[in-house]
C-alpha cells in the first residue's frame, strides 16, 4: 500500500506555496474580519440600547441617530429656502429682511452631540406640548415655509429645492420634512408660551413684590369704638379732671408728632386755644372832630397853607381850564348888544 506522503512528497514545492499564500492572506485579512464582525455586533447592540428616558417617555441610539439625521436634514434645506428667497428678493431690487417666523437652522459651530442633545429636548418639549393640546396643522408648516423663503417660491418650487428635482422618493421626504417641522414647531411653541407666562406679572404678586419692599411691619388691626366702653369706666373726680386739665392745658389739639420720619398724629389731647387773629383799629368821626379844632386855625395859618400847596391843590392847569370853559360858554358881547338892540326897540314900538 502507497504511503500518502508520497503525495505530499510528489507535489511539496506546490503545497508549500500555497500553504505561504493563505497564511499571508489570512494575516492580513483575519484581523479587518474579526474588528468587523464585533464593531458591528456591539453597535448594534448599543443602537437598541435606551440613551435618554424622562418621564413619560424614552429613546433609543437608533431613534437619536434617525432624528440627528433628519435635524441636519432639515436644517440645511431651510438654509436653503431661506437662501434662495432671500436672493430673489435682491434680484427684485429689494432688501431682505429676517422673517419673523422661529428660526429652527442650526449653527455651524454645534458638533454632532450637541445636535443630538437638542433633538431629545424637541421631543421632550414636543410630547410635552401635545399633553397642553397645543397642535400644528398643515396649513401652519405651508405658512413657515412660505414665510422663511420670503413669499417668493411656490409650493412647487418648494419641493423642488427639497427633493433637488429626484421624484423618485419625493412624497417620502415631504412626509419626512413636515414630521420634523411639526415636532419642532411644538417644542418651540411650548417653551415660548412658558417665556410668555414667566414675564407675565399678576396684581397679586406685584402686590407682594411692594409689601416686600415698602412694608417693615405687618399688622393687623380692628376698629374698636371707644363709646362702647364709656359705661364701662367710672366718672372721673374733680380733681382728676383738673390734674388732666393741667396736663395738657398748655398744648394745642390736632397736632402732629414725627415717628420714625413720618408725621403722625399725637395721641396726647390738648386745651389751648390757639390765637386765630390780632387786630387794631382806630374809630372816630372826622366832621366832629373838624369842627372842635376849626376856631384854633389862624388866618396866617390858611394863607400859608395855600401858598405851599396852591399848585398842586387849588390852581388849575390850562388843559384842565379849557375842558371847564368847553362844558359851560361864557356869553359873547355881541350876544349882548343884540339883545339891548331888542329891548330898545320894543320899547320904542310900545310908545307909538
Amino acid at each position: 500500500m502507497a504511503s500518502p506522503f508520497r503525495i505530499f512528497r510528489k507535489y511539496q514545492k506546490a503545497f508549500l506555496a500555497i500553504a505561504a499564500v493563505l497564511a499571508m492572506v489570512i494575516f492580513v485579512f483575519a484581523d479587518l474580519l474579526t474588528s468587523a464582525v464585533f464593531s458591528s455586533r456591539g453597535e448594534g447592540k448599543r443602537r437598541g440600547m435606551t440613551v435618554a428616558s424622562w418621564d413619560g417617555g424614552s429613546m433609543t441610539g437608533h431613534e437619536m441617530e434617525s432624528l440627528t439625521q433628519r435635524r441636519t436634514w432639515i436644517s440645511n434645506f431651510l438654509a436653503r429656502l431661506q437662501q434662495t428667497g432671500a436672493q430673489k428678493v435682491r434680484d427684485s431690487g429689494g432688501t431682505p429682511m429676517q422673517p419673523q417666523v422661529p428660526n429652527l437652522i442650526l449653527s455651524q459651530n454645534l458638533n454632532m452631540l450637541q445636535v443630538s442633545g437638542g433633538c431629545i429636548n424637541t421631543r421632550i418639549l414636543s410630547q410635552l406640548a401635545k399633553d397642553a393640546g397645543i397642535s400644528i396643522s398643515n396649513g401652519q408648516i405651508n405658512d413657515y415655509l412660505e414665510a422663511l423663503s420670503f413669499g417668493q417660491l411656490s409650493d412647487g418650487q418648494i419641493i423642488n429645492l427639497l427633493t433637488r428635482g429626484n421624484k423618485t422618493n419625493q412624497q417620502q421626504q415631504v412626509e419626512q420634512l413636515f414630521a420634523g417641522l411639526r415636532e419642532l414647531l411644538l417644542g418651540n411653541t411650548y417653551i415660548t408660551s412658558y417665556y410668555s407666562a414667566l414675564e407675565c406679572v399678576t396684581p397679586e404678586e406685584r402686590w407682594q413684590d411692594w409689601r416686600r419692599i415698602n412694608e417693615r411691619i405687618s399688622v393687623e388691626a380692628t376698629i374698636l369704638p371707644a363709646t362702647q366702653f364709656v359705661s364701662k369706666v367710672p366718672e372721673p373726680t374733680e380733681l382728676e379732671l383738673r390734674q388732666f386739665y393741667d396736663e395738657y392745658k398748655n398744648q394745642v389739639d390736632n397736632t402732629n408728632q414725627w415717628v420714625s420720619g413720618r408725621a403722625l398724629p399725637s395721641p396726647d389731647p390738648g386745651f389751648k386755644v390757639p390765637r386765630r387773629v390780632r387786630l387794631q383799629y382806630l374809630l372816630g368821626d372826622i366832621e366832629t372832630k373838624t369842627l372842635a379844632i376849626i376856631d384854633d386855625v389862624a388866618e396866617a395859618d390858611i394863607v400859608d397853607f395855600y401858598e405851599n400847596n396852591k399848585d398842586q391843590m387849588f390852581v388849575q392847569s390850562e388843559s384842565t381850564a379849557s375842558e371847564v370853559d368847553a362844558e359851560d360858554p361864557a356869553e359873547q358881547p355881541g350876544d349882548e348888544d343884540n339883545n339891548e338892540a331888542t329891548e330898545v326897540s320894543d320899547a320904542n314900538a310900545n310908545e307909538s
